[in-house]
């Protein structure tokens, strides 16, 4: 689905990391959030599709570091995210 046209009303799975689902709208969410934090510049095909690569790849690194985090039963305090 990366490199494929998307339909708006077929969600499916992009990747699956140990059960967990990651879908084609968590990577236009995350990418859209990229793009407004770039001050909006618009990239090329080329480097959008380059960018949504990048972006699964971190959302699946992102995955396996909460799991990994939750299987050693690691817990953050309020105030270290504050």
């Amino acid at each position: 689905s990366i490199l494929g046209k998307n339909d708006p009303n077929r969600r499916t799975a992009t990747a699956v990391v140990n059960g967990h689902v990651i879908t084609g709208t968590d990577i236009d969410h995350r990418l859209a959030l990229l793009i407004a934090a770039n001050k909006g510049v618009q990239p090329t095909a080329e480097e959008l599709q380059r960018l949504r690569a990048q972006v699964l790849r971190n959302l699946i690194d992102e995955k396996l570091q909460i799991q990994e985090a939750t299987a050693q039963k690691i817990a953050v305090d309020r105030a270290e995210i504050e």
